[in-house]
């Protein structure tokens, strides 16, 4: 009998063969100088870290039903590249005088807590309002999210903007097409504040409910999530009943 093989496991099978094959001693002895074989372990070990990485994600995903890739989907989608300091964290650089009150990066970063921020820009001080955009996307026009199905339909749309984020895991590039899992739907809906009895949220309550998630789930701070921290925040509500 010929069992079906996924293309996933196929992956794995031919990383875990390869990896053998390279690090067996007599061939690594009888064939491969000694600088080779440092690079050669390295080898093994980066595709060790491989496999373990997908495998562990694959223990993850039949736990909770969410996938790394459903993760940074999220997490792409809702996160932001600036970030406002709270007024009592700002300092003044010691060159120049001027106080940077806004932190920024290439790519998604921060899961900013507040709801509306305002801070001075690096380079110049010129002042910066910032409204996160899972304020903006979630919240338009000032507006209450309804129930789980407003959310669902807007984390499903196709309109809503998709960056890579920083520290989002490898293997994880098909996170930029639609996101279709329902179980992300729960889990966030749970994870901003919702509950069973399916009522509406303020930005206020989901502003409250994210600072309470951060400090909860390992951030220094309660004014963001980085990505491991959100990511640990949303498989929790996953495997909440």
């Amino acid at each position: 009998m010929i069992s079906t093989v996924t293309s996933k496991n196929a992956s794995l099978l031919f990383l875990a063969l390869v990896s053998l094959f390279f690090v067996n001693n007599n061939f690594a002895t009888a064939f491969c100088p000694a600088s080779t074989n440092g690079s050669l372990q390295k080898i093994h070990r980066s595709i060790n870290g491989m496999v373990a990485a997908s495998s562990n994600d694959d223990d993850s995903s039949e736990q909770t039903g969410i996938a790394s890739v459903d993760v940074v989907a999220c997490f792409g989608r809702l996160a932001d590249r600036a970030f406002v300091l709270p007024n009592d964290k700002v300092e003044a650089t010691e060159a120049s005088g001027y106080e940077f009150g806004v932190l920024e990066a290439g790519r998604p970063k921060w899961l900013c807590t507040y709801e509306e921020r305002t801070g001075k820009t690096q380079g110049g001080g010129n002042e910066m309002t910032h409204q996160p955009n899972w304020y903006q996307i979630l919240f338009n026009n000032d507006n209450d999210l309804q129930n789980r199905d407003a959310l669902r339909d807007i984390l499903f749309s196709n309109d809503i903007k998709f960056q890579m984020p920083l520290a989002a895991p490898s293997g994880t590039f098909s996170a930029k097409g639609p996101i279709t899992n329902e179980v992300v739907v729960d889990a966030l809906w749970k994870m901003l504040g919702g509950d069973d009895d399916d009522g509406p949220l303020s930005s206020k309550d989901v502003s409250s409910t994210l600072c309470k998630a951060a400090i909860e789930n390992g951030s220094d701070t309660k004014d963001h999530l980085t990505y491991a921290v959100f990511e640990k925040a949303l498989l929790l509500c996953a495997t909440e009943k």
